[in-house]
């Protein structure tokens, strides 16, 4: 199994926070992390999650969901699909990072 691990914070004021996914083989961890121009107080309400296996999924009948991961570093990346969608794909990004606990915002 590979997983790919997409959440998303919900919070309490609407104050920006960036979250940081540390995937174990069994479980994954997460951090939260408010933007150090906010007050270092957010109340986290809840953090939904979506899991997938890497590569290319069906959900439903018609649905196609490709999930992977990518290593890319302060400049832009380029990522290619392993075939193409009908039409504009949404596309959702997630830092998977435990390296600092500095915030982080991707960039599509």
């Amino acid at each position: 199994m590979d997983p790919v691990i997409i959440m998303h914070p919900v919070l309490y004021d609407n104050q920006p926070a960036s979250i940081k996914v540390d995937l174990k083989t069994d479980k994954f961890m997460y951090y939260l992390k408010e933007f150090n121009c906010q007050d270092q107080q957010t109340a986290l309400l809840k953090c939904p999650y979506v899991v997938f296996e890497s590569g290319r999924n069906f959900i439903y009948t018609d649905a196609v969901v490709e999930a992977g991961k990518v290593t890319c570093g302060s400049s832009w990346c380029r990522v290619t699909f392993s075939q193409s969608f009908g039409g504009i794909p949404t596309i959702f990004a997630q830092v998977l990072s435990a390296r600092n606990d500095m915030p982080v915002i991707t960039r599509l």
